[in-house]
């Protein structure tokens, strides 16, 4: 793993949602940021889903996202459907994300 890129996954009360993604932060892992959004489209496909790309360089830190929308994280009948794909976009992103972090550093 590289020092300043974390991956995530996530579960919105707000948004009605369920998403995972990676953060960038500091001076290892900001600077990744911009270069793997270059591959944008082709990690869209890698991964399955369409991409939201946020810099926040005033802040330290960038990230990308998926999501999985209109999703009722409160409805128990919908939990192993959900967790399942939080698990397998995850797992996605270890097999896809970061092997290319290892070629841009």
């Amino acid at each position: 793993m590289v020092t300043g890129i974390r991956p995530w996954a996530w579960i919105s009360l707000k948004h009605s949602s369920i998403e995972v993604g990676v953060t960038f932060y500091g001076k290892s892992g900001l600077p990744l940021f911009p270069r793997l959004r270059e591959q944008a489209d082709s990690l869209s496909r890698e991964l399955g889903g369409e991409l939201y790309w946020e810099a926040h360089a005033d802040k330290d830190w960038a990230y990308f996202e998926m999501s999985k929308s209109n999703t009722n994280p409160t409805d128990e009948s919908s939990w192993a459907a959900q967790h399942a794909w939080l698990q397998e976009k995850l797992e996605r992103i270890y097999q896809v994300v970061l092997p290319k972090i290892g070629k841009v550093t």
